[in-house]
């Protein structure tokens, strides 16, 4: 499987909307990203201003700074393995749930 890297890597699946926060500074330092696909972006360019009022607030110099040392540590192999060997389970709870309907 490789070095995972996100829980839609995973399921084989892309979502909509993404949203990232304590794995990125490890829950030391407030701070997330929110990921869309372009269907979901375009609201927020759109004529229509549905998500009108989008972030607040972004850059936070320090938060980022420890989201590239955090990310860097979750991307090593060694640390991935854990989240690999839990894979298998993962995908047999979905598998049940998706048939469940």
């Amino acid at each position: 499987m490789g070095s995972l890297q996100t829980v839609a890597e995973l399921l084989h699946c892309m979502p909509d909307v993404a949203y990232f926060a304590k794995l990125m500074t490890g829950g030391i330092i407030s701070l997330s990203a929110t990921l869309a696909s372009n269907f979901v972006f375009e609201s927020f360019i759109g004529d229509s201003k549905a998500l009108l009022h989008g972030h607040s607030y972004f850059a936070h110099a320090l938060g980022c700074t420890v989201a590239a040392k955090s990310i860097k540590w979750f991307k090593d192999p060694q640390t991935n393995l854990n989240i690999i060997s839990e894979g298998t389970s993962l995908r047999e709870v979905c598998a049940i749930y998706l048939k469940s309907g």
